[in-house]
């Protein structure tokens, strides 16, 4: 059996005709199983923080605690870290966005960039491209997963 609870709390501010946005969100998930019930808690707070019109900036900060990492082990902390800049608006032909994140803790140490690009073709089309690549240990052995996509859409 799985349990999982989750709450919330958004802030939009609004100062010098810009919106900011600011995000709590807590979670917690209890597993229930043959062995010692397993509890996962994962806090994350985040920031949208505009620069100009069409530049934006997003910090973000996510707590995982576990009760145990494995059977008869004590509990674990991870750490995440995040950042990003998007780029959008009514005077760019495009939006851009990118990001990085860091994180530590019972997992071990990991970094993940990613960026997207959205770009309005005429009657409707968009071209669409996304990219993220991770650098993490699995099993001993360093991973360098990647995704890279370009898609065309249609909105009708």
């Amino acid at each position: 059996w799985k349990h999982q609870y989750q709450a919330g709390l958004t802030l939009n501010p609004s100062w010098n005709l810009k919106s900011y946005a600011v995000d709590l969100t807590e979670t917690l998930a209890i597993t229930a199983g043959s062995s010692d019930p397993k509890v996962l808690s994962t806090a994350v707070l985040s920031a949208a923080i505009p620069i100009t019109s069409e530049v934006g900036t997003t910090l973000g900060a996510r707590w995982e605690r576990i009760n145990q990492t494995a059977p008869d082990s004590p509990p674990g902390n991870n750490f995440q870290y995040s950042a990003g800049l998007s780029v959008a608006g009514e005077t760019a032909p495009f939006t851009l966005s990118a990001r990085y994140a860091f994180a530590h803790g019972y997992r071990g140490i990991r970094h993940d960039v990613g960026s997207d690009l959205l770009i309005p073709l005429p009657r409707g089309f968009a071209l669409a491209g996304v990219f993220s690549l991770s650098s993490y240990d699995e099993d001993g052995s360093a991973s360098l997963p990647f995704l890279l996509g370009l898609n065309l859409i249609y909105e009708f």
